[in-house]
């Protein structure tokens, strides 16, 4: 009896060893998105659009060496600098702002046809930043800004085609916060710093300064003072 019992016992033993080795075998593995990696192959562009000729550039505040990759804070705000329109006299060829963020494909790259996450339409305006406070996405996302004009609009000054005014539009890749970097919280620092001006001005010399905006986005006729619009 106690040998025949010694023997069942151990091939229970066995049978359960078999079973938890199957279904460790069976378990999904998580494995983490190789999000830190994505910096240095995204194709990203801090600023958008022509910075001589018809179209007015379009800057993404974001760090300036991060090959436009920027992780927001916790509250979610980026930032957008408009430039000075063609003819500081006309509101012909201001167009509303499209902002849009896409989820990425699986190596990190830009999808035009990812899936949607969010979008956002911003009224026509003249030179200035805008701040906008983003949902969260708690993944990769590619966003991108871009003037959206009408066929009247784009015949009135005969530089504007229909659809875009901005090519290729600034494109940056927003990553979650477990991939957060000194220059990251630098420049949500300055974000900070700009809030309060909502619905003010702050100093043209200073913004450009402050995110290190290169010499060519600076030709054109920038006010001393740029409005700061938190819609």
């Amino acid at each position: 009896m106690t040998r025949l019992f010694r023997r069942r016992r151990q091939a229970f033993a066995v049978l359960a060893s078999l079973l938890l080795w199957l279904g460790l075998e069976e378990a999904p593995v998580a494995v983490a998105q190789p999000t830190i990696g994505m910096r240095s192959t995204f194709p990203g562009r801090r600023i958008g659009g022509n910075t001589r000729g018809a179209s007015r550039p379009l800057v993404h505040l974001v760090p300036a060496s991060l090959n436009s990759t920027f992780v927001p804070a916790t509250a979610g705000r980026i930032g957008i600098l408009e430039s000075p329109s063609q003819d500081s006299q006309s509101t012909a060829d201001l167009c509303p702002l499209q902002l849009e963020f896409r989820a990425i494909s699986p190596d990190g790259k830009e999808d035009p046809n990812g899936r949607l996450l969010f979008q956002r339409t911003l009224l026509p305006e003249r030179e200035g930043i805008t701040l906008i406070t983003l949902p969260s996405f708690g993944q990769p996302t590619a966003w991108t800004s871009t003037y959206r004009c009408s066929q009247a609009a784009s015949a009135s000054i005969d530089l504007l085609p229909i659809g875009t005014s901005v090519t290729p539009p600034p494109l940056t890749l927003l990553l979650p916060p477990a991939n957060q970097l000194a220059e990251d919280r630098k420049v949500q620092a300055l974000l900070e710093r700009v809030a309060p001006s909502c619905g003010g001005t702050i100093s043209t010399r200073e913004m450009m300064a402050l995110f290190e905006l290169p010499d060519k986005i600076k030709e054109g006729e920038w006010p001393a003072k740029l409005a700061v619009r938190c819609p």
